[in-house]
């Protein structure tokens, strides 16, 4: 099931930061970096401004998305399938699930989930983007109907640039 994360989901959504944060030395898909991004302040912020949501499986948190509509200021860079602004768009950030629980569908589940919530929300469109390396998510994206519309280079975190993956839905 995925819903709106509660407070006392917060800090199980840190763990899961923590998890992929520690393989993330050993596969390096996202270049997400322990104690940088993502952290419990991400969790936090997403969780007050009503953006976090999770997955649950009896009790135990399996994966986080944040939904929102803001848009990098590199994705002025890109030329995307339909022009569309503000609350037209939704953007997915930080999808992540727990390592223990990958390879199950929760990240289709999850695109499906946002998808049906744009929708609700009057979006006409969802954007996204992914490490250049991250190959398992380009590919889900694709598999889901995702367009590729290209790369662009992203300040991360005002510490270094990163070459990212942008992709677009219409809906």
């Amino acid at each position: 099931m995925i819903r709106k994360a509660a407070a006392e989901d917060i800090s199980f959504v840190e763990e899961i930061y923590n998890e992929i944060t520690e393989n993330e030395e050993i596969i390096k898909f996202t270049q997400w970096m322990k104690g940088l991004y993502p952290t419990v302040l991400t969790a936090q912020k997403s969780f007050e401004e009503g953006t976090l949501f999770v997955s649950e499986d009896d009790g135990v948190i399996t994966g986080a998305v944040i939904l929102n509509h803001e848009q990098p200021e590199e994705y002025k860079k890109l030329k995307w399938n339909i022009e569309a602004e503000g609350e037209k768009v939704l953007v997915i950030h930080t999808l992540c699930i727990k390592p223990s629980f990958s390879k199950m569908g929760l990240g289709q589940k999850f695109i499906i989930f946002a998808e049906n919530y744009a929708k609700e929300l009057g979006c006409t469109t969802i954007r996204l983007d992914t490490n250049d390396k991250n190959i398992p998510g380009a590919n889900l994206y694709k598999k889901m109907g995702y367009n590729h519309v290209g790369n662009a280079d992203f300040n991360f975190q005002g510490l270094k640039y990163q070459n990212l993956k942008c992709f677009d839905k219409i809906l």
